[in-house]
């Protein structure tokens, strides 16, 4: 590809994700825009143990944002934007599912492997967000996950 055909590839992928919807989910119009910004945030931030990327937490995670590791770590905003060397080398999402609550309050299920670099073999998550719509913006409030067997059926 040429430099002008790379730069349009990348403008015309970026113009097709979904963009935060700056409205309460009030019907089902926008709670499936709101869904699809989600499921957005949730592949973005699987990513993240093999590229970290500041963008993605700091659009998708609220300032206040307080969440708890599979290890029992606590991890707020300010820790997740701090650099740090990524340990994966393939990640991927299998699916993120909000339950809204309330126009402004939904919980996520979500489930998504990750393969670290040591060759240690695949890790499964299974995760709950909790994403609260304020100041306009739909973030990530709190979150915990959980690892599970690998190739473990899980009840969807």
């Amino acid at each position: 590809l040429t430099l002008f055909a790379a730069a349009a590839t990348a403008v015309t992928a970026a113009a097709a994700l979904p963009t935060m919807p700056a409205v309460p989910a009030t019907d089902a119009a926008s709670r499936a825009a709101v869904t699809a910004y989600i499921q957005r945030c949730a592949a973005e931030w699987a990513q993240e143990v093999v590229k970290h990327d500041p963008e993605v937490i700091q659009r998708c995670h609220a300032d206040d944002y307080r969440g708890f590791s599979s290890g029992g770590t606590l991890a707020t905003k300010k820790a997740l934007l701090a650099p740090f060397t990524p340990e994966g080398k393939a990640a991927g999402l299998y699916y993120a599912r909000p339950r809204f609550i309330s126009p402004t309050f939904a919980i996520v299920e979500g489930e998504e492997w990750w393969e670290p670099k040591d060759g240690s073999g695949k890790k499964h998550l299974i995760w709950n967000d909790i994403w609260a719509f304020r100041k306009g913006k739909w973030q990530i409030v709190g979150s915990q996950d959980s690892v599970v067997p690998f190739g473990q059926k899980l009840l969807n």
